[in-house]
């Protein structure tokens, strides 16, 4: 007989709680640019919309942030309304409101590094906790922002970043979350840092029910490795190397340098085991006897 009592004690503990969680709403501002996935997008919002739902409140707000005040076209070829722009929400004073810039890239990236880009850099002296989804690690990188900074990028982009960028360090996980910024691998691996972010605002068990809502599994830990095709994530490096690699227990380092007497580019991996013992590095007499075909 008391049971039904001490459930409905349960509940209005806990909607208790939530409301007044409600008092220190997350605001986020998510910029998406050109050629934007829309997976990843949709795998960060959706799960702040699901939280909201099963809060029944509206705990997490955002705002889709664009270069300018036009509709930004996607990957494929979908564009999508911005409330502000990029500018405005450098100079606004709203700014000191938003909890989270979380930046939403594409491809091509190289050439998406505008001026319009430094009020990033404006936003984050100001506290502003960063996050970068996908490619967009590439722009945090080329404004200075992950100088020292643990980070992650696309699988199909690691070999490029650890080649352009020397001082950022480079992981093949899901997301990396080191101080102020976080770092995302992209496209579902979003989903996974979104529902990290709703734990730690909102509580375990709502994250959890915003995976159960998803028809997912669980969240997978940040450590997880991402997944690529055999060769590519590791293009040109020795099997010797790669075997070594794929069978440590570590953290991944990559690094690039030219060998002499070959015209192939040459990747160096550094593991470094995640529980503890001596570091292992994977020198370059293993992989130095690879030449390109000539022709």
């Amino acid at each position: 007989m008391n049971a039904p009592a001490k459930v409905n004690a349960e509940r209005s503990i806990a909607f208790a709680e939530h409301a007044a969680a409600f008092h220190n709403r997350f605001e986020l501002a998510v910029p998406v640019l050109p050629g934007f996935s829309h997976l990843a997008l949709l795998a960060y919002i959706e799960p702040f919309r699901i939280a909201n739902t099963v809060l029944r409140l509206p705990l997490f707000r955002w705002r889709i942030v664009g270069l300018n005040s036009r509709p930004v076209e996607g990957a494929r070829g979908l564009a999508i309304s911005v409330e502000a722009t990029v500018d405005e929400l450098a100079s606004s004073s709203e700014d000191r409101k938003i909890r989270q810039l979380v930046v939403v890239a594409g491809e091509p990236i190289e050439g998406q590094l505008t001026p319009q880009l430094s009020g990033f850099r404006l936003m984050a002296r100001r506290g502003v906790s960063m996050c970068a989804v996908g490619t967009a690690t590439w722009l945090f990188a080329q404004t200075g922002l992950l100088s020292g900074t643990r980070c992650t990028i696309h699988w199909s982009r690691l070999a490029a970043f650890s080649e352009v960028f020397r001082k950022p360090a480079i992981r093949e996980t899901l997301f990396v979350k080191d101080g102020q910024y976080s770092t995302c691998a992209g496209e579902l691996a979003a989903f996974d840092l979104a529902v990290d972010l709703i734990a730690d605002h909102a509580g375990g068990a709502i994250a959890q029910e915003v995976c159960r809502h998803a028809i997912v599994d669980g969240q997978r830990p940040r450590s997880n490795r991402q997944t690529a095709p055999s060769g590519i994530s590791y293009s040109n490096v020795s099997h010797t190397l790669t075997s070594a690699t794929w069978s440590a227990n570590s953290d991944v380092l990559y690094r690039t340098f030219d060998e002499p007497g070959t015209r192939r580019r040459t990747a160096v991996i550094e593991c470094t085991p995640s529980l503890g013992g001596d570091v292992k590095r994977a020198s370059k007499r293993h992989c130095c006897n690879q030449r390109s075909p000539r022709g």
